[in-house]
């Protein structure tokens, strides 16, 4: 009798679920590995990578507007004019090169294992793995730790938190944060544009579908997309001739995404901006 029921209960034990407060420590838990492992860990910001621009350029009353009016290169205008920002309040890139670089792998891959609640045994394998792949991925960005390159997947995965919350009656607060989450990370990566109506479309025709409140829904939903991502694409087409994508993602983004010209400054030869003249580096 005990032989057969021993099978029985180590299948009821592995594919039980965990309890919420069980879930909670683990994430817990696993969060402190992560704060752990990433607490001597650096990015590169938007400015530095980019190596064109300094903050210094920008550093007169009034210089984060001129930025982000002549701004239309791959950099990401999100996370450079908050890094332009703080370095104006306090001089240094902290903010992302530190701060927002470590927070993005620990709340990246603590909550992405935790988005979907499986048994208790693959729930246990699952944070295994994600502490071998989250070690690998420190290991290997190293390389080229571009700030953008976490904090894109984070701005993602918190999106997919406020989307399950929203669906769940959270209210219209939440379908305004999944769709602000939509803009940040087009804003953060430019080729998330073209997957914007892919992921839009389901969700619209979802809501079109509720019999009440779908207009506050749709309303919260779309006004982040329309004012930041909408505001910024619109202002690409009327100040830089009709440009709409602000990266042409072909691995000369940094160049290529405005028309250069060459000044001549004093018998030497540099890169400018056609439209402005704003010169950025020697050749």
């Amino acid at each position: 009798m005990l032989a057969g029921l021993y099978p029985d209960l180590l299948a009821a034990f592995m594919n039980r679920r965990l309890r919420p407060l069980e879930i909670t420590a683990l994430a817990a838990l696993f969060a402190l590995f992560a704060f752990y492992v990433t607490s001597d860990v650096t990015g590169t910001s938007s400015f530095v990578w980019m190596g064109f621009w300094t903050p210094q350029d920008f550093a007169e009353s009034g210089g984060l507007w001129r930025y982000l009016l002549e701004l239309r290169t791959g950099i990401s205008p999100v996370l450079s004019a908050l890094e332009l920002a703080w370095f104006g309040a306090f001089g240094n890139m902290w903010i992302t090169e530190v701060f927002l670089h470590r927070l993005a792998y620990i709340l990246s891959f603590t909550l992405a294992l935790f988005l979907f609640r499986e048994g208790r045994i693959v729930t246990l394998l699952r944070a295994a793995l994600a502490a071998m792949i989250l070690d690998t991925t420190l290991y290997m960005h190293d390389c080229g730790p571009n700030t953008y390159d976490i904090i894109f997947p984070m701005v993602l995965i918190l999106g997919f938190y406020s989307l399950r919350l929203a669906r769940s009656g959270g209210g219209a607060g939440w379908w305004f944060a999944f769709g602000l989450s939509l803009t940040l990370a087009e804003l953060i990566r430019p080729f998330f544009l073209v997957i914007l109506p892919v992921v839009l479309l389901p969700i619209t025709l979802e809501l079109l579908r509720r019999r009440s409140g779908r207009g506050r829904m749709l309303a919260a939903l779309f006004a982040p997309i329309l004012l930041l991502s909408g505001g910024w694409h619109i202002k690409m087409y009327a100040l830089h001739d009709g440009q709409i994508f602000w990266s042409n993602n072909s691995g000369f983004n940094l160049i290529r995404a405005w028309d250069m010209d060459l000044v001549e400054m004093e018998g030497e030869f540099f890169l400018a901006d056609w439209n402005t003249k704003h010169v950025f580096t020697k050749i």
